[in-house]
């Protein structure tokens, strides 16, 4: 035997029901997002953050004069990449016209420039300034950043409601501490803060470390120097 339950319908008060409506309750209200650093995440933060944010701005601050991080702080000789160009770009950004395998420096930083350019936000990255300090505020849940402009030297206050670290933990460069390293008299030298007005033509130089840089450095200017000592802790 089957048994068919019914329960009444209740008449809805509206007064006493809630209905959430089908819209956003506000519009999105403004958005500021600030970015450390304009190197490949600076940059992938930038692009990615104005496409999927609704109403909101970006700056990015750098202390270089060139977007790129590490592309554009590495002007050593023969600075390149050491993995392969189509694995070393933005998923969403492919490029199919590297000129090499390997692509040196320079391409990989105009490569970010022209991935900026594109995307409208040149405007918003910054150069030639470097954050000192990032406060987070909490009675206004907002950061307040110092920046300083590295060309004039003034100081000023950003807020954002987002801060982005993207700076590169590995951007400042260690000098071994060698004994007799403070006697030295001549230039003392690392491929990450390379002078461009370095002059090293018929000169005697002892290149330390057999890393990328290393290895890169040595075949780019070995016919040009009088002499190189090659050090290498290991014997690969």
């Amino acid at each position: 035997m089957t048994v068919k339950v019914s329960t009444p319908a209740l008449p809805l008060n509206r007064g006493l029901c809630y209905f959430p409506k089908s819209e956003p309750w506000v519009p999105h209200r403004p958005v500021k997002v600030i970015v450390t650093g304009a190197g490949i995440g600076g940059v992938a933060s930038a692009v990615l953050i104005s496409r999927k944010v609704r109403n909101v701005s970006i700056a990015v601050y750098d202390r270089l004069d060139k977007i790129g991080g590490t592309w554009a702080a590495n002007v050593y000789p023969g600075v390149r990449c050491d993995v392969p160009s189509h694995s070393y770009q933005l998923s969403f950004e492919p490029n199919t016209d590297w000129s090499e395998y390997y692509p040196k420096g320079a391409e990989i930083q105009q490569y970010y420039e022209r991935v900026v350019a594109k995307y409208r936000l040149t405007e918003n990255f910054h150069l030639k300034h470097e954050i000192v300090k990032a406060t987070w505020l909490p009675d206004s849940s907002q950061w307040e950043v110092t920046v300083k402009n590295l060309e004039t030297g003034a100081t000023f206050l950003d807020k954002a409601d987002f801060f982005v670290s993207s700076q590169g933990r590995i951007s400042k460069p260690k000098i071994p501490d060698i004994s007799g390293l403070d006697t030295f008299k001549g230039p003392v030298i690392h491929t990450a803060r390379w002078p461009k007005e370095f002059d090293y033509k018929n000169k005697r130089l002892a290149v330390i470390g057999n890393g990328a840089s290393g290895q890169q450095l040595i075949p780019n200017i070995i016919n040009d120097t009088a002499h190189i000592d090659y050090y290498v802790r290991t014997k690969t």
